[in-house]
């Protein structure tokens, strides 16, 4: 799924710094820094596509940090040039219409050829300072969702990569393969090293589990199932509930099924895809109704 948008789409944001009469000492702190972060990120670099998103974990339930206990989402960004990289300004965004949802603080570089982890939760305040593993102050939805990394030039934002995925398997991130260059699959969990493909099962191996038609509450829903030892990649596969149109619905892409007590996923029958990537655009019949899945060949 390509989510990257024109300048021209994703519409000026200008952002404005002001001054007021602040006798909280902490509060009058805070409004400074962000004045010095809006004047730094009135313009910033943009590094001709040498810094890339290269590997995002959206459904964690293993601490990536080890001075941290709670799991969180996290992404990896990649300077696969041979320069130092002065990023200071430049946002990450799980919204189109706001690109600048939070802004890499003055002084983030990035080293020649390496990579740098973000992570993403609203459980801990917003990062303000250059310091290792920064937080967004926003989490990535295990569902489905879009990551984007931007520039921003006299008050234009302009998209310089994206990304956006399906439903994830938990602690399976995905990446760039090859590293940094690649298009985006299952990679092992390796943060900051370089990405390494895993073995995929194959779709024989998913079974329609359970399901739900016309509950007492709530929507119809069913349920894949993957008997495999490997990890599915269902991104393409088509659901239906009508045997002459067995495409009714395609699994958006980059969406995996992992393994074991995690090889599960459910999906809502509510007719609503808007609502996430386990959304389908058909609800089940009370009286009854079959539940297709297809290859695409």
């Amino acid at each position: 799924m390509d989510n990257q948008q024109s300048a021209e789409e994703l519409g000026q944001r200008r952002m404005p710094c002001w001054q007021s009469k602040i006798t909280d000492r902490t509060v009058w702190l805070k409004l400074m820094w962000v004045c010095v972060c809006v004047l730094a990120c009135s313009s910033t670099t943009s590094h001709g596509g040498e810094l890339v998103i290269n590997k995002i974990l959206a459904n964690s339930s293993v601490a990536v940090l080890p001075e941290r206990i709670a799991p969180v989402d996290w992404a990896e960004l990649r300077n696969r040039s041979d320069q130092e990289l002065d990023i200071s300004g430049m946002g990450l965004s799980d919204r189109l219409d706001l690109p600048d949802r939070w802004v890499f603080p003055p002084g983030s570089i990035v080293r020649a050829r390496e990579a740098i982890i973000v992570i993403f939760t609203d459980s801990i305040p917003p990062s303000t300072s250059p310091v290792p593993y920064m937080n967004t102050g926003f989490g990535l939805s295990a569902g489905g969702d879009v990551l984007l990394l931007s520039s921003v030039s006299g008050g234009l934002w302009t998209t310089e990569d994206s990304v956006g995925f399906g439903f994830q398997a938990q602690d399976w991130p995905i990446g760039r393969v090859p590293d940094g260059t690649g298009s985006w699959q299952l990679v092992a969990f390796a943060p900051k090293e370089l990405n390494r493909a895993v073995a995929l099962g194959y779709p024989s191996a998913l079974r329609i589990n359970e399901w739900m038609a016309d509950p007492s509450s709530g929507d119809d829903w069913f349920e894949l199932c993957n008997l495999a030892a490997a990890p599915l990649a269902v991104g393409g596969l088509y659901l239906s509930d009508d045997r002459k149109l067995p495409t009714r619905h395609r699994i958006p892409d980059l969406s995996f099924i992992g393994t074991g007590e995690y090889g599960f996923a459910l999906f809502v029958a509510d007719g609503d895809v808007s609502k996430g990537a386990r959304h389908v655009n058909f609800k089940l019949g009370k009286r009854g109704s079959p539940i297709l899945l297809t290859a695409a060949d």
